[in-house]
């Protein structure tokens, strides 16, 4: 086994590696503490003599802190007959009906799989329909 790959069956290869990507990551954070400030305003109207202004901003940051943590188990790869996700679960490529973009990731269609922070759409469109294509699934 390589250093970093999971498990692979035989005859398996992988064909795309995907890590999170600390840009859309931060991206997502940007968007998260944008929506935040709403609720922060409307405490700080609400409750202009306490502290209950900065609670959202708090859980909001909370949030993203243990994210950023744990960004590294948003891990997958994508090889010519299964997605394999960190944590070892896995869904057969030729159950994969489409890729669509969501909010921070994409949803792997048929298979019920999300994958975090995809720098490249595109690219994972791509290997997917080239995997499925060869006949190797």
């Amino acid at each position: 086994m390589t250093k970093g790959l999971p498990p692979l069956e035989d005859d398996e290869t992988v064909l795309h590696d995907h890590v999170p990507s600390m840009r859309k990551f931060r991206k997502a954070a940007l968007i998260a503490i944008a929506i935040t400030l709403v609720p922060t305003v409307v405490f700080a109207a609400l409750w202009p003599d306490t502290g209950a202004a900065v609670v959202p901003l708090l859980l909001t940051c909370v949030v993203l802190v243990q994210e950023r943590l744990t960004l590294g188990r948003h891990r997958a790869w994508v090889t010519n007959q299964r997605v394999i996700l960190q944590g070892g679960r896995d869904a057969p490529l030729w159950d994969v009906a489409g890729v669509t973009p969501r909010w921070a990731g994409v949803i792997l269609d048929g298979v019920d799989l999300r994958l975090a922070y995809v720098a490249d759409v595109q690219v994972l469109r791509d290997v997917i329909t080239f995997a499925q294509s060869k006949g190797d699934t």
